[in-house]
């Protein structure tokens, strides 16, 4: 429920879908049980041992329920669970109805004795939607204390009349963007950016609140969406005076359902962004491109052609990083990163831009970019104890950056490369195609690891189409990694995408 962000629909059909492994390890252990119910139960009407029917049946009951809490707290998650006041009145709210709801079966158990193992059978198979009840009755009282916070935010920012809002999002390279900014600004003003990935209403509400402060002079927000209008939303907190964004592209086609969908709550932060600001975007992406041609405030742009604000002129790639030129205000600089990845060029554009406008000197940049470091977990390249060079792009879940992620592996020479990978996910009617076309990309990779099932099938379909190789498959990173580690070669390892708990199939 936590890492559907509290969704219902998305969590019930999580909790019972029957290739999860939850399903497997938990709700059908359950169902098991119950089943040994029905049988006993069978057994015991025959025999007309009624009172026995109901004591042995209370006892396999309790039995039930403590094994259901056993392997609940067993089960190994990825991403472990957060004790927020939200989650602990959900416990609170689920504990008083599993309760009410035992006091119910056992009354009626001593009346009508044999609907006693029905209502365990229904209970035991059905619990899952006690959570979902839980939530929906706590909904009210939730969003009235997230209005409460919001208000407060609100209050809070317009006692900071000079304070200047840059807004980022984008279906990808919106952390990254975020990051190189706030290197290239804090030397010259007192910045605050918000954290990790605080990209939801309630996560730029806690930043402001607990992390803004008089000094500051620049907020960098990172704005993320998944559902329709997810920006207006975080944009009737802040309206920033500078929007930036990143790319567009099938991110999150679960949810959007469709590309338009997608575009236009994108773009909302142009639409809410202040009159006397400006819209910074990357229009090699077409659909920016588009966009950027009728933006409604003044805006700039990077690109590869003449016209653009900011040109690129070339782009040289090894495994040590990238080199890069561009062209700005009829002047042309060279520049040096040690980062992977050709599309970290255009993220760090779209920086140089926006803090060029706010006066930091071009000569500056230079090195500050030189100095940049990747985000955690995404082309981030490690040298294991082992000899092996890691390269950790498992924050990734797109196909053009999982693309560039195995151009990035292709750079490193005389090295038997592989690739650990679990897919990409959300992507609605376009997953199989979107895996597929990843598989693709993989025909000159030595090795392909693929984790779990998931996307097994498109990613094997679209290798083997394009060369004579098949894909090996593991059921976790662990199990990939005790393979790897018997291989006696130089290895240099991608791990391309980690699926969340909610996509662990087996």
């Amino acid at each position: 429920m936590q890492q559907n962000l509290y969704y219902n629909k998305p969590s019930l059909f999580w909790f019972y879908d029957i290739k999860n492994s939850f399903f497997k390890n938990i709700v059908l252990n359950v169902l098991i049980i119950n089943i040994a119910f029905l049988v006993l139960t069978f057994l015991l009407i025959v025999l007309k041992e009624n009172l026995l029917f109901i004591h042995l049946n209370f006892v396999l009951y309790l039995f039930c329920l403590i094994c259901l809490i056993f392997e609940t707290f067993s089960f190994k998650l990825k991403k472990k669970i957060v004790y927020t006041k939200r989650v602990i009145r959900l416990c609170v709210t689920c504990a008083i109805l599993f309760l009410i709801f035992n006091f119910l079966m056992l009354i009626l158990a001593f009346k009508i004795s044999s609907l006693f193992i029905l209502l365990i059978f229904a209970f035991n198979v059905f619990w899952g939607i006690l959570v979902i009840l839980s939530n929906l009755i706590n909904f009210p009282f939730e969003w009235l204390i997230k209005q409460k916070y919001i208000l407060k935010a609100k209050k809070k920012l317009k006692s900071y009349k000079n304070l200047i809002v840059i807004g980022i999002t984008g279906s990808y390279g919106k952390t990254s963007t975020k990051n190189f900014l706030y290197e290239m600004l804090k030397s010259k003003c007192n910045v605050l950016c918000s954290p990790k990935s605080y990209n939801t209403p309630m996560g730029i509400t806690r930043t402001i609140l607990e992390k803004l402060k008089p000094f500051h002079e620049i907020l960098i927000l990172e704005m993320g969406a998944d559902h329709n209008h997810d920006i207006n939303k975080i944009c009737k907190i802040v309206k920033p005076n500078i929007s930036i964004i990143t790319s567009v592209g099938n991110q999150h086609l679960k949810t959007f359902k469709t590309i338009k969908n997608i575009i236009n709550t994108k773009f909302e932060i142009v639409k809410n962004t202040k009159n006397n600001g400006f819209f910074v975007t990357n229009t090699i992406n077409q659909i920016c491109l588009s966009y950027f041609k009728n933006s409604p405030i003044e805006c700039f742009n990077v690109d590869k052609n003449y016209n653009a604000y900011l040109k690129i002129i070339n782009i040289f790639a090894n495994e040590n990083g990238l080199n890069f030129e561009i062209e700005i205000e009829n002047n042309t600089y060279k520049f040096i990163t040690n980062l992977l990845g050709k599309f970290n060029v255009y993220n760090i554009c779209l920086s140089i831009i926006v803090a060029y406008k706010l006066g930091v000197a071009l000569n500056d940049l230079k090195n500050i970019v030189e100095n940049l470091k990747p985000v955690e977990h995404r082309l981030c390249v490690k040298q294991l104890k082992n000899g092996i060079t890691l390269i950790d792009d498992s924050f990734n879940s797109n196909l053009v950056g999982a693309c560039e992620a195995v151009e990035s592996l292709m750079l490193f020479k005389n090295k038997h490369k592989i690739i650990i990978t679990c897919g990409m996910v959300e992507l609605g009617e376009k997953q199989f195609e979107e895996n597929f076309n990843f598989g693709k990309s993989l025909k000159d990779v030595d090795e392909v690891i693929v984790v779990n099932t998931t996307n097994f099938k498109a990613i094997s379909e679209g290798l083997i189409s394009v060369c004579n190789k098949k894909p090996k498959l593991f059921k976790s990173f662990n199990s990939a990694f005790e393979y790897v580690n018997t291989l006696n070669k130089n290895l240099v390892v991608l791990i391309e995408n980690d699926l969340p708990d909610a996509y662990i199939f087996d």
